[in-house]
């Protein structure tokens, strides 16, 4: 018998990779993880979204870390956001993979599109 382990994509902005590479530590025992900078993540010659597309088909399971990236002036008030491709990306492994096996850790403070508004996030407090 075979001991699969299913395999994880760790995504995030390039801020959140100290978290992401936690992450990583903290789910190896259970998963193949991979954090979207390692080498062979990427196809070469291929756009990024296209990757991402056969990325959903091959990771079992992702997981996005939202930092606080970004100040953005929105509706008058200035408020910390994290990156869009983080965002977007998230989104994607969600539509492909079922809201199951896609995960936004959320830093404590972020501001998060108003359509995750009643989705239980799992909030962190980053320690520099």
């Amino acid at each position: 018998m075979t001991d699969l382990k299913p395999k994880i994509f760790i995504g995030s902005s390039g801020d959140g990779l100290t978290i992401a590479t936690q992450v990583r530590t903290n789910l190896s025992s259970i998963g193949d993880c991979f954090v979207w900078n390692d080498a062979g993540v990427w196809e070469p010659n291929k756009s990024t979204f296209d990757n991402l597309i056969r990325m959903t088909g091959y990771f079992d399971f992702g997981v996005f870390i939202a930092t606080k990236d970004d100040l953005t002036l929105t509706k008058e008030a200035l408020v910390e956001e994290p990156r869009d491709n983080v965002i977007l990306e998230m989104a994607l492994f969600l539509g492909a993979l079922g809201r199951n096996k896609a995960f936004l850790l959320v830093e404590e403070g972020v501001k998060l599109p108003t359509d995750f508004n009643g989705i239980f996030m799992e909030r962190f407090n980053k320690l520099d």
